[in-house]
């Protein structure tokens, strides 16, 4: 019986997420991040919400004149409301254009490469209709504030507004906002269903020595077997890292190994920061159930790749996790750099 166990852990695949931020939502009724004071600049604003129309009831004394029954009319099909297009923060002059995204590949709701454009999931309704409208934007983005590093700043009352795509706007009032570690958050928060309101997300958060404290890397992890010279294999990608499926699956009984290109066809791979690494530092590992392994790492070590102990590429032993790239020169007779960096990683029990 515990073979099959172990046999069926094996087919799990999962994510290698390193972690330097915590969540910080908004939620608005119908609500963020600013670490310095940061001036955006083509601000224009929206118009202001309209007044509501006074009721006026109709008279029904006996001097009214009686009205006719109306023809009978058939209620014609709603229309879709058309995608957000703008979001502004007014009381900060800021605006940002709005793209739709869906799901990345690790399950989460994708983000826009840019500072000052946000991302729309599309699988949750327009701003304004019927659940719960999700949006999304960095905090940072390549050494430039995002427009939604002004979350954290913002405070119940604030006015958000939301331009469509067919001109109309709609109004939104700030109810709170709330800041959550990434391991622990209310879920209805990312789902699309419920009452209507806007949720609005970006990080924060100081570095913190539990998730990589400085590097911000989430690498997708596919398994592997060996190469046909016997080596383990690898996956032909910067930002994808290798799990060798012979080992066992993080944080159960044996060493389980992993690996990720220093570069790939020129791009820096996701496992260049390893050099980098120190004792001390963690590692994240999402399973595909949801669960998390944590890891610490124990030391790194770099050796010729004729010279190294053998230890490290065997799956029994002790319980840990081994991280191995590349570094060194090139070497041309072999194909490959002349040294591996290998990171030893002990599991550790974390502490929220």
């Amino acid at each position: 019986m515990e073979k099959q166990q172990k046999k069926s852990n094996k087919k799990r695949i999962w994510d290698i997420i390193v972690y330097s931020f915590a969540g910080l939502l908004i939620l608005l009724g119908a609500g963020l991040l600013i670490s310095e004071n940061v001036v955006f600049s083509d601000y224009s604003p929206p118009p202001t919400m309209p007044a509501q129309t006074p009721h006026i009831t109709p008279d029904t004394s006996e001097t009214a004149l009686p009205s006719t029954a109306p023809e009978p009319t058939v209620t014609p099909e709603p229309t879709p409301a058309a995608a957000p297009m703008y979001i502004y923060f007014p009381r900060f002059e800021i605006q940002s254009l709005v793209k739709p995204v869906g799901l990345a590949d690790d399950g989460s709701i994708g983000t826009i490469d840019a500072a000052d454009i946000a991302a729309w999931y599309d699988k949750s309704p327009v701003p304004g209709e019927e659940g719960n409208s999700i949006i999304n934007g960095h905090v940072r983005y390549k050494g430039k504030a995002g427009h939604f590093s002004v979350l954290k700043d913002m405070v119940a009352g604030d006015s958000v507004v939301v331009k469509l795509y067919d001109g109309t706007y709609r109004y939104f009032e700030v109810e709170k906002v709330e800041i959550y570690s990434i391991f622990d958050y209310p879920q209805e928060y990312l789902r699309a269903g419920g009452e209507t309101r806007l949720t609005l997300i970006t990080c924060t958060g100081e570095w913190n020595s539990q998730y990589f404290p400085r590097f911000e890397i989430q690498s997708l992890v596919k398994p592997v077997g060996l190469a046909d010279d016997g080596s383990i294999g690898t996956i032909d990608a910067a930002d994808i890292a290798a799990w060798y499926d012979k080992s066992p699956v993080p944080g159960e009984e044996g060493n389980s190994i992993i690996n990720g290109h220093v570069r790939y066809k020129g791009k820096a791979g996701h496992f260049s920061v390893l050099k980098d690494m120190v004792a001390g530092d963690s590692v994240v590992v999402k399973l595909y159930d949801g669960t998390y392994r944590y890891f610490e790492v124990e030391k790194v070590e770099i050796y010729s790749i004729f010279d190294y102990p053998q230890e490290y590429l065997r799956a029994g032993g002790e319980t840990r996790l081994t991280l191995i790239t590349c570094t060194g020169e090139w070497n041309s007779q072999y194909g490959t750099s002349g040294e591996r960096v290998f990171v030893i990683c002990k599991p550790v029990e974390y502490v929220g």
